[in-house]
């Protein structure tokens, strides 16, 4: 790839963060609606082009700008995941979200099965869900088809035929601070612009990757020893040290940089890229800013732990290996046990019992929280029923709150077990609400419908007030006392079986 290689002509074409999206509705009214959630949200600017039926909405599809559609699955001349079937047989690579008034599970799973990316009720969208929805769908879409709409750059894929030498992983500071201060049009400016700086420095046999969010990765042949690769990440913070016009705002970027030699263990592009990304995690933990790594065998060991780790983390709950220990919270007038908060414990047979701080961290970034989570959630309820007569409190995760099924798991799993909601605290530390304040806010009001108690866990350790704290309906609030002891060792807790 040269510094002379151009996006491609849709990116071209429209600005950056404005997708062109079909909305296949038969009903003018919702339609109108539609429009107004996406005027609302992150979606402002895009262009939506509308069809009444599926017919219509094949021959728009016509039109090579569609980046997105939003289908109900009640149409005049389709119903269910025929409409699915007929818009991604005309359009393969089309990004697709159901937004329709069926509510049943069968239909959204045979809907993304058929290719949807979501599947959304009329009944619970807002134009934050919406929104996130559309731009989730269109980074998936655009990841899999191995090009970025967005900066125009091949996406991870177009890294497996590169050839070795040395691999950059460049991830850009504090970038969701930005998003969140200025807004996604101005991130995405940062981004293209990022992507057209890195550009020009390339030299040929050079390729430049986006990975996903603010993650970029260069492939260099030609670099082969540490001081090459050490000038290569000097070139690269020096080309993004000057302010970047974001929408006539003014912005200061710095990366942070993990790099990996072909010469130090890792055999092939991907190897490389594994160790790039692991030097890049390093990179962040320390500090960032700026910031550079180079992945060494210390390194490596370290990442095949983690992968061990995320191997047997995975077998756990379907294996047994996970357990429940309860934390008292005492009345300090009364002395009495007023509640308890329950917290996971992993038996590996190979590792013995993990502390939580070492896997929860691993289960969060991995993904499989979610299923640790949905565990624990379940099992502290029935062991409330049966062995508490207090409240038992459980903590939700950053990927949790992120998850559109939490809020029918929490009702589900009150419903079967017969916990009255009025006996299950559900914590939430403070990461999630700066990072997705609106999401956040409809989530925890969704939880507060159903009775149960809200508490933020560990205040005082994020960026928030108790200014902006307000806006959550939070009914504790729990401070964070770095001096207290260990209250989850296992001589201040309660075991999860009878005494």
């Amino acid at each position: 790839m040269s510094a002379s290689q151009s996006p491609d002509v849709r990116t071209a074409e429209r600005p950056a963060g404005s997708p062109r999206i079909l909305l296949v509705e038969d009903d003018p009214g919702y339609r109108r609606l539609v429009r107004e959630m996406l005027d609302q949200g992150a979606m402002a600017g895009s262009d939506v082009v509308q069809a009444g039926g599926l017919a219509e909405a094949r021959d728009r599809l016509d039109d090579p700008l569609i980046d997105c559609a939003l289908v109900d699955l009640s149409l005049p001349d389709a119903s269910g995941v025929e409409a699915v079937v007929g818009l991604l047989d005309r359009a393969p690579d089309l990004a697709l979200v159901v937004l329709t008034g069926r509510t049943d599970d069968g239909t959204g799973l045979a809907a993304v099965r058929a290719g949807a990316q979501d599947y959304l009720s009329k009944g619970a969208v807002d134009p934050c869900v919406l929104a996130r929805s559309v731009r989730f769908a269109l980074e998936r879409t655009y990841a899999a088809g191995g090009r970025d709409r967005l900066t125009g750059l091949p996406g991870r894929p177009a890294l497996a035929t590169a050839a070795t030498g040395a691999v950059m992983a460049v991830g850009l500071d504090r970038f969701t601070a930005l998003n969140e201060s200025l807004g996604h049009d101005a991130g995405d400016a940062v981004l293209v612009e990022v992507a057209t700086r890195m550009r020009s420095i390339l030299r040929p046999g050079d390729l430049l990757a986006r990975l996903d969010g603010d993650v970029f990765a260069v492939s260099c042949p030609q670099v082969t020893d540490t001081a090459e690769s050490g000038a290569l990440a000097s070139l690269v913070s020096g080309v993004l040290a000057a302010p970047i016009d974001a929408g006539g705002q003014e912005v200061h970027v710095s990366a942070s940089i993990g790099m990996a030699l072909a010469g130090t263990g890792a055999a092939g592009t991907d190897s490389l890229l594994a160790d790039a990304e692991c030097a890049l995690r390093r990179a962040k933990r320390r500090g960032g800013r700026g910031r550079v790594e180079v992945h060494d065998d210390r390194l490596r060991a370290a990442s095949r732990e983690r992968a061990r780790t995320e191997r047997g983390l995975r077998r756990a709950v379907t294996d047994g290996r996970l357990r429940l220990v309860y934390q008292s919270i005492v009345s300090l007038g009364t002395d009495a046990t007023v509640a308890v908060e329950a917290l996971v414990r992993w038996d590996d047979p190979d590792q013995g019992t993990v502390p939580a701080a070492r896997f929860i961290p691993i289960a969060e970034s991995s993904g499989s929280i979610l299923a640790i989570g949905e565990w624990v959630l379940q099992e502290a309820c029935r062991q409330a029923v049966d062995l508490h007569r207090v409240p038992v409190s459980v903590n939700l995760s950053a990927r949790q709150m992120a998850d559109r099924g939490l809020v029918p798991l929490v009702a589900e799993t009150l419903a079967a077990t017969g916990l009255p909601a009025s006996r299950l605290c559900l914590e939430v530390n403070e990461g999630p609400l700066v990072d997705d304040p609106e999401a956040s806010i409809t989530t925890l009001r969704a939880l507060a419908d159903l009775g149960v108690t809200l508490a933020v866990d560990d205040f005082g350790t994020g960026s928030s007030g108790f200014a902006y704290l307000r806006r959550f309906p939070f009914d504790i609030l729990k401070i964070d006392a770095p001096s207290s002891p260990d209250w989850a060792s296992p001589g201040r807790a309660t075991r999860s079986s009878p005494p």
